[in-house]
């Protein structure tokens, strides 16, 4: 990322795409694995997950083999994800963000576990909030973590209501969150949704410092 310039918001677009490319990397590369795992041994038992998962997916969409799985869709858009808060916090320290990277991992991943009418409902809500370039994301200062802005939570009700009728997924997604329970027998690190996490935080932790030049006096040794 040798393109970053002195305003946060266009590194912060920056970041974004290098995280989209890696995660989409990161899926594709997995999913080669596991496929090649069963091309091995089709009697692999931990590669029937894959399999199972796909049949799951393609009954919410009504059958259709070609859309992409909800798995797909989780990793290639992971770099979507909105971080545009900090722009208005501009003299923290590589402490200050790390405390609330971690603190805001639980709510991110109670919300991936929702994966369903309500979180297609804040996908739609998010995607039309940043278009009008406001933001979805916001620091709550008392508990020190990201959270989604409350002034729009009326808006995803609106929106959950409005696509209920319609939603394909009648299974209530009884395999939960793909990027979730990615067991450790298919990807050996663990979760894959924790790496991402933790990736997208030191990146954009990295571009805030850099932006601000304070990497130099808040590096840690």
């Amino acid at each position: 990322m040798d393109n970053l310039t002195p305003h946060i918001d266009n590194n912060l677009d920056t970041g974004r795409k290098f995280i989209f490319g890696m995660t989409d990397q990161l899926y594709g590369d997995w999913l080669d694995d596991v496929q090649r795992r069963y091309n091995e041994d089709p009697d692999d038992q931990t590669t029937l997950f894959l399999t199972i998962y796909r049949t799951h997916s393609a009954l919410i969409v009504g059958g259709d083999w070609s859309y992409r799985t909800i798995m797909d869709n989780t990793f290639s858009s992971a770099g979507r994800e909105i971080f545009d808060w900090v722009i208005d916090y501009p003299d923290m320290d590589r402490d200050e963000l790390e405390e609330i990277a971690r603190n805001s991992t639980e709510g991110i991943i109670e919300q991936a576990g929702q994966l369903g009418i309500k979180s297609t409902a804040i996908e739609g809500v998010v995607m039309n909030v940043a278009e009008r370039g406001e933001l979805a994301y916001v620091l709550d200062a008392d508990k020190r973590k990201i959270i989604f802005n409350p002034e729009f939570n009326d808006d995803v009700v609106r929106e959950e209501e409005r696509r209920r009728e319609e939603y394909p997924d009648q299974t209530q997604l009884v395999l939960g969150c793909p990027a979730k329970f990615v067991p450790s027998t298919l990807y050996p690190r663990g979760s894959m949704l924790h790496d991402l996490i933790r990736f997208k935080a030191s990146v954009y932790t990295e571009i805030y410092l850099a932006t601000h030049n304070r990497r130099a006096f808040t590096e840690k040794s």
